[in-house]
């Protein structure tokens, strides 16, 4: 059953599995990147360009592919995670609630810090955009099954770890922010 599957869609059933992981802790990383650049923002500190390139590689890290297809799966498959976990941190108001938590007067966003935060957030798209095709070369150059083969352990690993400890320092910081009323 197993080898009618991989000769009928081209790939092995645990490398579905490995790419779902995948586009999930990328979502995740990105998703949650775009948020914590909106806060460093506030303090107009060049920090800010910083974590979007670190999100930028570790985004292209987890997009390293072994063809297009794979490629192209973990991008599709990132594009409703990333839709979920944004909606989460919306309707969660957690931007202006950790804002109020670092600056107590802070109170609402306003019309030009909205601007501001879609101006990062495209800077982010193109730079994540150029990673993830950086990561299909990548992935192109190591033609080496083997080698890719333990590459991709070793990315899923690292992605998956990545992504449970921002969701860890999530909860954390959703304990200790005010409410959505404040």
């Amino acid at each position: 059953m197993s080898e009618m599957m991989d000769k009928h869609i081209g790939v092995k059933p645990y490398t579905i599995i490995i790419d779902i992981v995948l586009s999930i802790s990328i979502s995740i990383l990105f998703v949650s990147s775009v948020f914590i650049t909106d806060l460093i923002s506030i303090k107009r500190s060049p920090f800010e360009y910083v974590c979007i390139i670190f999100a930028a590689l570790l985004y292209g890290f987890g997009m390293v592919s072994r063809n297009i297809r794979h490629w192209g799966l973990k991008w599709i498959l990132s594009i409703p995670i990333s839709y979920l976990v944004m909606q989460y941190f919306w309707q969660t108001e957690f931007s202006i609630r950790a804002l109020n938590w670092l600056l107590p007067e802070y109170g609402k966003r306003s019309a030009g810090g909205n601007l501001a935060g879609m101006h990062l957030l495209c800077i982010q798209l193109i730079v994540c955009a150029i990673s993830g095709i950086v990561g299909i070369i990548t992935g192109k150059v190591l033609v080496d099954r083997d080698m890719y083969d333990k590459f991709e352990i070793r990315q899923v690993i690292a992605a998956a770890v990545i992504a449970l400890i921002i969701v860890i320092i999530v909860v954390i910081l959703e304990s200790r922010f005010p409410s959505a009323d404040t």
